[in-house]
């Protein structure tokens, strides 16, 4: 069960509100073993590499993307040399290593316990093992400086950080997943609505290659230090991305309906640009994924009968 919370520190040993910011976060990039789809419905379809293909000889030529990560040159602020400032800092550093003093005192024991909760724990799974971090880190946040208090004593630094790590890479990954299962369209213009999309799947592929680029170094120390880190995440997270594909299509497919109703040459000029960034997303999402599923396909299905369509009516 959970502990009752440590009393209140002795007089004058505290502060808080102000007091020191707890550690930061482990890095968000660390994470899990390999994942894979499994048995889940999703097969190959060539028609969509054949028709990314036929788009790219026909109409738009190699793609490319830029990402110009162009980096703000950060301003050092120059520390001023008054009197008054080096005296008030001396002060807030004695105050500063006071109540360490006082932390390694007063919370002894409850430490002493805690580590004896995290050296037991065996975690029958992720969900588990999240709630005990969420818990030990609130419990941790009563201290000044977690950092410098624990290395007064015996904490197991490599199993907690591993577990802190596993638990941060899990919940990111859940959140991922669920807003691509959960995501919606809006209200705004076709290409607004699934320009959106299309961004939101960018960052999922890039944190998904993260996991799996680190996936080498984490899984060996999750097994090390008995995390039960679910093998089938990442597979699952990147199935969830064939939501966003399926929104995409059919947010398309609506407006190719409504255009193809005014007749007009500018609305058949529209529909053949929608139709090619449908096909185009479809085929980043199927190599992402590395297939589709049946519904997925069948809307693709669509969008190829019409591009072939708007392909034979566009004059030459």
């Amino acid at each position: 069960g959970a502990k009752a919370p440590p009393p209140p520190p002795p007089p004058g040993a505290k502060r808080k509100a102000g007091g020191a910011a707890p550690p930061p976060p482990p890095p968000p990039g660390m994470a899990g073993l390999r994942g894979s789809p499994g048995d889940s419905g999703v097969t190959r379809a060539p028609q969509v590499v054949a028709m990314y293909q036929d788009l790219r000889k026909a109409l738009i030529g190699p793609t490319s993307s830029q990402s110009n990560g162009g980096r703000r040159a950060s301003v050092s602020q120059s520390g001023g040399g008054d009197s008054k400032q080096m005296f008030a800092e001396m002060a807030g550093k004695s105050n500063y290593v006071n109540n360490i003093k006082a932390d390694v005192e007063y919370y002894g024991q409850f430490i002493q316990d805690l580590i004896k909760e995290v050296n037991k724990l065996k975690a029958a799974d992720m969900d588990g093992l999240s709630s005990f971090v969420n818990r030990i880190d609130r419990a941790l946040s009563i201290l000044t400086d977690e950092r410098a208090v624990l290395k007064h004593f015996s904490w197991p630094e490599a199993r907690y950080d591993t577990m802190r790590e596993a638990s941060a890479s899990h919940m990111e990954l859940m959140t991922v997943k669920n807003n691509c299962v959960n995501w919606q369209c809006g209200e705004e213009p076709c290409e607004v609505e699934c320009s959106k999309i299309s961004a939101y799947f960018d960052k999922v592929q890039q944190k998904i290659e993260r996991y799996v680029i680190s996936q080498e170094k984490s899984g060996p120390r999750f097994a090390e230090h008995g995390v039960p880190w679910d093998n089938q995440v990442i597979g699952k997270t990147k199935l969830a991305t064939l939501n966003l594909c399926k929104l995409y299509m059919s947010r398309i497919l609506q407006d190719v309906d409504k255009l193809e109703k005014q007749g007009t040459h500018n609305a058949s000029l529209r529909i053949n640009s929608l139709l090619v960034s449908a096909v185009r997303f479809a085929f980043r999402v199927h190599q992402f994924v590395r297939g589709f599923n049946s519904e997925c396909i069948s809307l693709f299905e669509q969008i190829s009968v019409r591009m072939k369509q708007y392909q034979t009516e566009k004059p030459t």
